[in-house]
């Protein structure tokens, strides 16, 4: 599956693909509230890409202190 760099929205799978994990491990964060998520109804849920970059600059700039 390939991501459009363009694309501001992505699906779970979307996610998983660009991020290299499982979507397990992904809704284990999610449902830790530990990641960012927009949930548009019960089940259905899209990520936005530059929340998950900055999200990402976060946990990488702590781990590096």
């Amino acid at each position: 599956m390939e991501i459009n760099r363009n694309e501001q929205y992505m699906t779970a799978e979307q996610v998983c693909d660009w991020l290299k994990i499982n979507k397990n491990y992904l809704y284990r964060m999610v449902g830790g509230y530990e990641f960012p998520v927009i949930t548009l109804g019960h089940q259905t849920r899209r990520y936005n890409k530059d929340e998950i970059e900055k999200w990402l600059d976060i946990r990488q700039k702590g781990s590096a202190d």
